[in-house]
């Protein structure tokens, strides 16, 4: 019944050289027409999910609809039958679905299986949707040389000159811009399998992996694409994380997913009275808290105590690190029209500000020109996750010590106490209740994740500020001053300063790298052991792939420096730099010749 959803969008597949070679006007209608599509064979699957009656007619209406406009839409680019056939056939499936659902008609029902395979023909319809937007048009380099030719009126050896020089220029010009994503790339490889080696020969990189004295994983050099990983293990794993996490696993499971069909991912919550959180996801991975999981998404490195405690269980834990994140700091929007210490219109504060609100020192804002106010400062409680550990062992610079079987907090120095005194009166359990806080507080102040935080829209109410690393260095907005706090149109949408993260110019002590984290079994341990280590390794592979990283970044992180791109970017430069070298020579090569050349009279 639904066999043919994806082999329609296969038979579509093989006319992919033909959409991307249409016009920028067209591949957008078309890309835009396979990517309705996809949204609403999503839309399907989830309602037959739910196992609660038939789809929705609206979805099914809609489906139809497309299926309809099928000859329309790729008129003069597939045959007029064979794109009437495939209308047909797609609108028979769906109507079929229709008719059948989950609960049936009949002996006959909708299956997982099934189900699956709409979910599969979702994912081929939006991988042609990122396909078709990259254009394969030849440049019209043979009809700009007809052109010079005709116009200038000059000797032979002038037009060579005026040819050769544009030809240097179109192939400089094509060298900057022709560089299609990552994602582009892999969805033509994964959806145009009998094109891979023509479609890009991408090398394969190896990983290198080098232990220190706690036993970290430093580095991995990345493939390119997800299906370049080799041996993913097949199989259900368990994963804890931190809140940090979620914009991650929402955009890049599915993907790993419809790539690797028996590598299944499913995230295990924490028992009622414990928080989600990088520490608890660590306690969860070494089994001092139920239920057990096979990987960890942490925004901390791993502790000493937590690795004691593996070494006690017969094992190592390693950490990889896939992102980097920084934390914001928030006031109600109330103090920034009120604070007289303002950079480009922006009120900013110092580390050293922030230190001295967080452990008392300051504790009205007239101290820092503002408002006569007093300060609320907010937070997360110690065993909450990677945030605060960040916050108060950078920022602050206190230690604590918290032990991974019962979770409490010991061995807290004088500045973690000064810090939990300040921030009794206005504790919170997570980021959304933080934020309303600082809402309803004029003089609350809280710390979040930028890759949180930015992106909500904070209505005006609270305002991200500026951080500088000392009075005398320069403060820098965590979001593009391009996109400032307020405006809540999509087209308008506050986003990440990733410049400034990228060049280091937001303060390091703000900033914080997110881990995977495995265990390593020795090389004698069981077959089942070593297939969960082998989980936790390739799913930090598959993260650290261009295609991983490219995700990350859409999801507002920081992709950790990859190598193969910057090797890229420098091939790039260095011909560009020879192909103007070499035109420079030729102009006065070519002045030199029409000087001598002239007669003498």
């Amino acid at each position: 019944m639904t066999e043919s959803l994806p082999e329609i969008a296969n038979v579509l597949i093989g006319s992919i050289d033909k959409f991307q070679q249409a016009g920028n006007k067209r591949r957008i209608e078309i890309a835009e027409y396979f990517l309705s599509i996809s949204k609403c064979l999503d839309e399907l699957a989830e309602q037959l999910q739910r196992e609660s009656d038939r789809p929705s007619a609206k979805t099914c209406g809609k489906l139809k609809g497309h299926a309809q406009k099928l000859p329309q839409i790729t008129i003069g680019l597939i045959e007029k039958n064979e794109a009437s056939e495939l209308s047909d056939r797609l609108k028979k499936s769906i109507e079929a679905i229709e008719r059948i659902g989950r609960t049936g008609e009949g002996n006959q029902r909708i299956c997982e299986e099934e189900i699956r395979e709409i979910e599969e023909a979702s994912g081929t319809f939006e991988s042609l949707a990122d396909t078709v937007k990259v254009s394969k048009n030849p440049l019209p380099i043979t009809e700009v040389i007809k052109i010079l030719v005709k116009v200038v009126k000059i000797p032979s050896l002038g037009k060579f000159s005026i040819i050769f020089i544009a030809l240097a220029s179109l192939v400089s010009v094509t060298i900057l811009i022709f560089d299609p994503t990552a994602q582009e790339i892999c969805a033509a490889r994964k959806d145009n399998k009998q094109n891979i080696n023509t479609l890009l020969d991408l090398e394969n990189f190896s990983r290198r992996k080098s232990k220190g004295d706690v036993s970290t994983i430093k580095e991995f050099v990345p493939a390119q694409c997800f299906i370049d990983v080799e041996d993913v293990p097949t199989g259900t794993f368990f994963f804890g994380n931190s809140t940090t996490w979620i914009p991650i696993i929402g955009n890049i499971h599915d993907r790993v997913t419809r790539y690797w069909l028996n590598f299944q991912l499913r995230r295990a919550s924490p028992l009622a009275k414990s928080s989600p959180g990088s520490t608890t996801g660590i306690r969860m991975l070494l089994g001092t808290l139920a239920p057990q999981i096979h990987i960890g998404q942490s925004s901390r490195p791993v502790t000493q105590e937590e690795r004691n405690v593996a070494k006690k269980k017969g094992y190592e834990l390693q950490e990889v690190s896939i992102a980097t994140d920084s934390l914001v700091v928030v006031v109600n929007s109330k103090i920034v029209e009120k604070l007289e210490n303002k950079n480009s219109k922006l009120s900013s504060l110092t580390i050293d500000n922030i230190t001295k609100i967080y452990t008392g020192a300051i504790t009205d804002w007239k101290h820092l020109k503002g408002p006569t106010q007093r300060i609320i400062p907010c937070s997360r409680s110690l065993d909450s996750g990677g945030t605060v550990n960040l916050f108060i062992e950078k920022v602050l610079e206190g230690t604590f010590t918290i032990d991974p079987y019962t979770n409490k907090v010991s061995k807290e120095d004088e500045t973690v106490k000064k810090f939990l005194d300040v921030t009794r009166k206005c504790q919170v359990s997570d980021l959304t209740e933080g934020l309303k806080k600082v809402e309803e507080n004029e003089g609350a102040i809280l710390y979040g994740p930028a890759s949180e935080v930015i992106p909500i829209c904070l209505r005006g109410k609270v305002f991200p500020l500026a951080i500088a690393a000392d009075k005398d260095k320069l403060p820098i907005t965590p979001y593009d001053p391009k996109t400032p706090p307020g405006d809540c149109s999509l087209q308008k949408r506050t986003e990440l300063n990733k410049k400034a993260f990228q060049e280091g110019l937001y303060p390091e002590r703000m900033t914080r790298e997110l881990y995977v984290i495995y265990k390593d079994y020795e090389d004698n341990t069981s077959n089942d052991l070593k297939k969960i280590e082998q989980a936790g390794k390739k799913y930090a592979e598959l993260l650290l792939t261009d295609e991983g990283q490219e995700l990350i970044e859409d999801a507002g992180f920081i992709r950790i420096k990859d190598t193969r791109k910057l090797e890229e970017k420098s091939m790039q430069i260095t011909l560009i730099v020879v192909i103007s070298s070499v035109s420079i020579m030729w102009i006065g090569v070519t002045l030199f010749i029409v000087k001598q050349s002239k007669p003498r009279v």
